[in-house]
């Protein structure tokens, strides 16, 4: 709430925001309007959707309050930033991952940023460009070596072949990925 209270203090920075939000998500967004909390220092970011209806930030889920952060992170982002996300897709209806990865995507690409995220997310993983998808790293145990062995999907013995038939999701649900280390 404190980072959209800050944007919006510019309304053509808040139109703009407004209108983002609208596009990324499934709600009518008329406006936002903000209720502070000086004894807390805290302020409460509050929905205005179209009809008049107020949704405060605490009435709404936990995904959405997760998409939502993490778009505003992707948003304001300063060129060449490094992000860290854990569990990317945590809490996010399947429609919301395809905005979330298209995003990303763009974000990479126009401020040059470097996005690091976990996930266990075959859905995710399958909205991937091809590019991303190949330079994404798999985690995992070796039974010959000690400790966690790490390798781009791109340089797994037979990985393009692989998921061309099986599709990613397919070679997550069964393990192939973590076989192929």
């Amino acid at each position: 709430s404190g980072v959209l209270a800050t944007i919006c203090e510019d309304e053509e920075a808040k139109r703009s925001l407004v209108t983002w939000l609208n596009e990324l998500s499934a709600s009518e967004i008329e406006d936002l309007e903000f209720r502070e909390f000086p004894d807390l220092s805290d302020v409460m970011a509050v929905f205005i959707e179209k009809g008049g209806k107020r949704i405060s930030v605490r009435s709404i889920s936990d995904g959405t309050l997760h998409f939502l952060g993490t778009l505003l992170t992707l948003r304001t982002a300063e060129p060449g930033s490094l992000i860290l996300i854990e569990e990317i897709e945590a809490g996010l209806h399947l429609s919301r991952i395809r905005l979330l990865v298209e995003y990303l995507e763009a974000v990479i690409r126009e401020l040059e940023v470097q996005i690091i995220a976990t996930t266990h997310s075959p859905v995710l993983l399958q909205w991937l460009s091809d590019d991303a998808l190949r330079n994404a790293i798999v985690f995992g145990r070796v039974p010959d070596r000690e400790g966690t062995v790490m390798r781009r999907l791109g340089e797994l013995p037979y990985f393009n072949e692989v998921v061309q038939r099986e599709g990613i999701d397919e070679m997550l649900t069964i393990g192939w990925l973590e076989m192929a280390l």
